[in-house]
């Protein structure tokens, strides 16, 4: 499977920020920072593949929008089912 230009930039931005996390205490054991961490990477190599740093930055608040959507409508009580039959 061809995924293009646009993996490897985000591949090696991920990169690069998981092994900055690793040298900072604060992200080292922080799931959470690590993650947020990893969500402006990915942003950033979004951002360098298509040449559009909105796009990267609207991409990743769209993914963690997603997460975070899907998270609160589990774990909510009275929450209405995202797709209606």
């Amino acid at each position: 499977m061809s995924v293009g230009l646009e993996a490897a930039y985000v591949h090696i931005a991920c990169c690069v920020a998981n092994v900055s996390a690793r040298m900072f205490s604060k992200y080292a054991y922080s799931e959470v920072k690590k993650r947020e961490l990893l969500s402006g990477a990915a942003a950033a190599g979004i951002s360098v593949a298509f040449g559009a740093p909105v796009g990267g930055v609207l991409f990743s608040l769209e993914m963690l929008s997603r997460v975070c959507c899907c998270v609160s409508a589990a774990v909510s009580p009275r929450s209405r089912p995202l797709y209606p039959p």
